[in-house]
């Protein structure tokens, strides 16, 4: 089991609405956003970029970086 799916299996035994991880913002740094795991088992992010998207699913910078970091590196 990868990573990610062990993440999202525990947060999902424990907690609604758990943060998954927090990504520093590139323009703020000094602003954290949260990625949450929602009730309906959806992934979000706490920043208006996601909250905006018109892309399906939804996604934003801070996701597309914690995707990236979650991705096995080769060797």
């Amino acid at each position: 089991m990868d990573k990610l799916t062990a993440r999202i299996e525990a947060a999902l035994k424990h907690h609604k609405k758990m943060v998954i991880a927090k990504v520093r913002s590139k323009s703020n740094p000094t602003v954290k956003h949260s990625i949450r795991l929602a009730a309906d088992h959806s992934v979000y992010c706490t920043c208006q970029g996601w909250q905006y998207s018109k892309e399906k699913p939804k996604t934003c910078r801070h996701m597309e970086r914690w995707k990236a970091a979650m991705r096995p590196q080769e060797l």
